[in-house]
């Protein structure tokens, strides 16, 4: 939940997604929104965040490195 906070590690955070857009191809408009909300900080973060849930199935591999960024 430290995505809130709007911290540096937003930026790795985003650089995590681009990876992983090529694992997901039906999430790929929902990262990129999220994307760009992170590029603003702005509170709509939390709902991207629930969109990324929703993919979950698709990017299981992914799940691991959003989590780990969320934490740094």
């Amino acid at each position: 939940m430290d995505i809130d906070t709007c911290e540096g590690d937003i930026d790795t955070f985003q650089v995590d997604i681009d990876s992983c857009e090529m694992d997901i191809d039906t999430c790929e408009m929902d990262i990129d929104l999220f994307q760009m909300d992170i590029d603003t900080c702005e509170m709509d973060i939390d709902m991207c965040e629930v969109d990324i849930h929703m993919c979950e199935g698709d990017i299981d591999t992914c799940e691991v490195d959003i989590d780990s960024s969320e934490i740094d």
